[in-house]
């Protein structure tokens, strides 16, 4: 890994402000460095059905490029690239999130979860990931049910946040035949807080190991998510209409032990783009 210096504070103060150039300009320098050969950061199979592209983790600090639905740099898309989800797509991270979308469209579906011993529908599962991607899935005391909130939508270019512990999955909304988009997420650990994931009644502890992609593999993703961020830089559509900023996110931290839910392994930071970011 490159030496980062401030490049996640200075990000995350360009995200809070709404500088989208900035996280488009720090995402294509990390995706380039990839399709050049510059950086060995390999391309990471989640098991929620994306591809995840580790930039860089610095202590409870990490950035990640997610790739959804069908892959732009081949004919595979994230959840055939990776092994079967063996929870439901509905969880909630242990870190702060900051999002913003590249090209395509994210749909964002929050989750109310209620406790319900009596007539429950899932069981929480707490979720514990290493460093090379692993992650360890043990069930909880915790029976719940719960409801889903309207889909929020965000377009290219379009900034949005979601807090530690908030429960929620995400569904394609580009409308593309493929269904693919590409965010890059900025994620800040929060100080005891676990990835959790709703999970069968009778579930048992299990684990699940996230599968490393090969570098030709990766370059060809990287190369593929430049090629439609490019298209959707040339559509001649409206830009999103201004949305108040993102909420600061905790000053609160602790140590990352890995992944969690957004992404794993170490990645080659590229560098904070010069005057863009501050």
């Amino acid at each position: 890994m490159m030496d980062s210096g401030s490049n996640y504070p200075a990000l995350e103060r360009a995200a809070q402000r709404g500088e989208t150039a900035c996280l488009l300009a720090y995402a294509r320098a990390a995706l380039d460095a990839v399709v050049q050969g510059r950086s060995q950061l390999r391309a990471v199979a989640h098991p929620l059905g994306f591809v995840c592209l580790p930039v860089l983790r610095e202590g409870g600090d990490g950035v990640c490029v997610h790739v959804h639905g069908g892959s732009p740099g081949g004919s595979h898309g994230g959840r055939s690239e990776d092994g079967e989800l063996t929870t439901s797509a509905i969880h909630a991270h242990s870190w702060d999130l900051i999002s913003c979308v590249l090209f395509g469209a994210i749909g964002n579906v929050p989750v109310r979860v209620v406790d319900d011993a009596r007539l429950p529908t899932h069981r929480v599962f707490a979720v514990t990931s290493t460093p090379d991607g692993v992650d360890d899935l043990r069930p909880t005391a915790r029976l719940v049910r719960f409801s889903a909130e309207p889909v929020r939508e965000h377009r290219p270019e379009e900034i949005f946040t979601m807090a530690a512990g908030e429960f929620h999955s995400t569904v394609d909304a580009s409308g593309e035949p493929d269904g693919a988009s590409a965010t890059v997420v900025l994620g800040r650990t929060v100080q005891d807080a676990v990835d959790l994931a709703l999970g069968p009644l009778h579930g048992l502890p299990h684990r699940v190991e996230r599968r490393r992609l090969a570098p030709a593999r990766s370059a060809d993703i990287a190369r593929g998510v430049l090629r439609r961020m490019d298209e959707s830089a040339a559509r001649p559509t409206a830009r999103p209409a201004p949305r108040p900023r993102p909420r600061p996110v905790r000053a609160e931290r602790g140590p990352r032990s890995g992944g969690g839910s957004g992404g794993s392994g170490t990645g080659a930071d590229p560098g904070t783009p010069p005057g863009l970011c501050g």
